[in-house]
């Protein structure tokens, strides 16, 4: 069973396509990345967070736009 941390590297893996690509982006070997996703050493809190924001960005970017609110047109009414 995987911790929290595997899943959110899990998913950094799945939305790069490779382990050598998320290794690349979060800055470490593929064989870390790959020791950190079994389980065999403990994921640093500093990394997680760098993972948890590469999810994030990709879910933000997957994201449709907000309209934004328009300004009444026309004289303002007191």
């Amino acid at each position: 069973m995987q911790n929290q941390g595997q899943q959110v590297l899990a998913r950094v893996v799945e939305k790069l396509g490779s382990v050598e690509r998320a290794a690349a982006r979060l800055g470490v070997s593929a064989t870390l990345l790959q020791r950190f996703l079994n389980g065999s050493i403990s994921l640093p809190d500093q990394l997680l967070l760098k993972a948890m924001d590469l999810v994030v960005d990709g879910a933000l970017s997957e994201m449709p736009a907000v309209a934004q609110p328009q300004a009444p047109k026309g004289p303002a009414v007191i």
